[in-house]
């Protein structure tokens, strides 16, 4: 099975390179700079994570993994097509969905209807009824008698272990809203041992939101344990994964630190936020359960006199890019 990925970023690298592993033919990653394109081409990544440029050296040597500034190619020779773009937040919270509408239209233009049937999977993280505008969109923009379905993929990875985490996930979300790109999806993930929660489209995004205020919750508990509530089993209870979501990725209390931990949590705190007026929805537990998380950072004081910085450590160094930093 040909695959391409549109978006060479933390989420569409991983996904590109460990489908190769698993059981695709061959993976294309869109990327939008020759320059970047030159640096993974010569098998460096500009993200750290384990295990993942070993992968990319492996795949790019042997002719599977391509990078290309161009979709063109690639999407008219696969069968499933993820969007794995950006989805930074704008000055009020809300999400900007710019790079995402782009890529709608992108592929849009290139359709015919003598490519057949395409599945076009969003694993980027975004506001719930985004499937449904990428779906107009298309439609809009595409010739007619063009045969696709949108998918919500999410992804649930975590820095530093997002190869295994894709490899061997808890579960794998897959939100269609026909049985067909249901049948697709599956068959992608077919190597993978791993419960399969179908739902449509509108949940699946909603899923990723709701797991990432899980998660803040659980951070939440953590600072609570911290302040004295050890042995009552409140943190112990409330989840039970093994990866994001679950106890491996709460450290010990005395490792906890300040702030929130995670991929996106205060994006997606703010979307979810932005988004209650619309859903009809109030989501203030979550929003605010994720806001007073961010109150400790208070407890950092300046210090008087001479430092040694050989003993101060570097709490928390982004694992990407330093705009990438969170609060």
């Amino acid at each position: 099975m040909n695959l391409t990925i549109i978006g060479s970023g933390y989420v569409g690298l991983t996904t590109g390179t460990c489908f190769l592993r698993k059981w695709a033919t061959t993976s294309s990653v869109w990327t939008i700079t020759r320059k970047k394109i030159r640096t993974l081409q010569s098998g460096s990544i500009p993200i750290y994570e384990p295990k993942l440029e070993e992968l990319v050296k492996k795949n790019v040597a042997v002719g599977r993994l391509e990078f290309s500034p161009s979709i063109a190619d690639s999407i008219a020779e696969s069968e499933v097509i993820f969007i794995a773009v950006p989805t930074p937040p704008n000055t009020d919270g809300s999400v900007d969905l710019t790079y995402i509408e782009k890529v709608a239209r992108e592929i849009a233009q290139v359709l015919q209807p003598e490519m057949g049937y395409k599945v076009i999977v969003d694993k980027s993280t975004v506001p719930v009824k985004t499937g449904e505008k990428v779906r107009q969109t298309i439609k809009r923009y595409a010739g007619t008698d063009v045969q696709f379905d949108i998918v919500s993929n999410p992804e649930f990875l975590r820095e530093g272990c997002a190869v295994d985490d894709l490899l061997h996930p808890d579960r794998i979300v897959i939100g269609a809203n026909s049985e067909r790109a249901m049948d697709v999806i599956k068959r992608v993930y077919q190597p993978i041992h791993a419960p399969i929660l179908e739902t449509d489209v509108n949940s699946a995004e909603l899923i990723k939101h709701a797991a990432n205020s899980f998660l803040a919750l659980k951070n939440f508990l953590h600072q609570r344990r911290r302040q004295g509530l050890r042995k009552n089993g409140s943190g112990r209870g409330t989840g039970g994964g093994r990866h994001r979501h679950g106890q491996a990725n709460l450290p010990p209390l005395p490792q906890r630190g300040t702030g929130l931990r995670g991929l996106l949590l205060p994006e997606g705190r703010q979307s979810l936020h932005q988004h209650q007026p619309h859903a009809g929805h109030s989501w203030r537990t979550s929003c605010a359960t994720a806001s007073s998380l961010t109150e400790g950072t208070s407890s950092l004081r300046p210090t008087s006199g001479p430092l040694d910085l050989s003993t101060i450590p570097w709490a928390g160094p982004p694992l990407k890019k330093p705009d990438r930093c969170r609060e």
